[in-house]
């Protein structure tokens, strides 16, 4: 389906800041547990910043996809151009 020619503007001015808000937010995790400092503290053998560098950035991301598709579906019915 496609957009209404005055509403095309608005569905990718929308589904764009959705998606950088999705970006940012992950980026903005995935940043911090970067520049955690390694320190002497473990948890379950690794140090804690390793452990949670490999476990809360990918779950980051992830709940950014979903939240991110869930929007997108909100968008797309919104304009009428959803594929349910």
């Amino acid at each position: 389906m496609m957009v209404r020619e005055g509403n095309e503007a608005a569905w990718w001015r929308r589904t764009g800041r959705g998606a950088a808000i999705a970006l940012v937010a992950a980026g903005a995790v995935s940043l911090v547990l970067f520049l955690m400092p390694a320190g002497g503290r473990t948890m379950l053998g690794l140090p804690l910043d390793a452990f949670l560098g490999g476990l809360v950035a990918p779950l980051a991301v992830l709940v950014a996809v979903f939240w991110f598709s869930a929007r997108q579906r909100r968008i797309d019915r919104r304009f009428d151009v959803a594929e349910d």
